[in-house]
């Protein structure tokens, strides 16, 4: 199982999808953002059936229109099913919109209304600390560490430098879903970094 489809078990909520105004059925996904173009989606687990054109709902009655769907591939194998989305537009004035950002930790997050890029990278860093601490892996304290030097890293308390995650890479190939986040993490930290 792929990170991504352990974060969707692990913190995904369901979705009623609507096609064709009929729900054709209910889905656990994992609302997020890619962290190469900064557009938003849901994930889902790949082989779910969703199409551009439906609508979901969230259990707070919140509308997704899905305008775009990929499959996203790790180690050859698909890993989630992005349905990239639009929102209804507010008919009534920019001015009476109301953002609010329920947040609970947020070190070293980028947060808020920007229309370029927005993300949560230590969000990420969290689940995975919450998946090593649930797990009895041999490798524990060595992925404890790869994570904790990863939010050094975000977090600017220690500077990169080339290889400082090379003495992991046993731990890494007996743990690829580590490899898959370190690359997503530090994507958004540098995406980060040229706002």
């Amino acid at each position: 199982m792929s990170i991504a489809q352990q974060f969707i078990q692990m913190n995904g909520i369901m979705f009623k999808v609507i096609r064709e105004n009929t729900v054709i059925g209910e889905l656990k996904g994992r609302n997020t953002q890619d962290v190469v173009s900064g557009r938003s989606y849901i994930g889902f687990m790949p082989e779910s059936d969703v199409q551009a054109g439906d609508t979901l709902i969230n259990p707070a009655g919140d509308n997704f229109y899905v305008t775009d769907k990929s499959t996203s591939y790790f180690m050859g194998k698909a890993s989630e099913l992005q349905a990239f989305y639009s929102r209804p537009s507010n008919v009534n004035s920019p001015s009476s919109q109301t953002n609010i950002f329920n947040i609970g930790t947020a070190t070293g997050s980028v947060i808020g209304t920007q229309s370029h890029f927005s993300m949560s990278y230590c969000n990420e860093i969290t689940e995975a600390r919450n998946k090593v601490d649930s797990e009895n892996s041999i490798d524990k304290k060595e992925l404890s560490e790869i994570l904790d030097l990863l939010q050094e890293l975000v977090e600017e308390t220690k500077p990169a430098k080339k290889g400082m995650f090379s003495k992991f890479s046993t731990v890494m190939q007996r743990n690829p879903w580590i490899s898959t986040l370190i690359g997503s993490v530090v994507t958004g930290w540098l995406k980060s970094q040229s706002q």
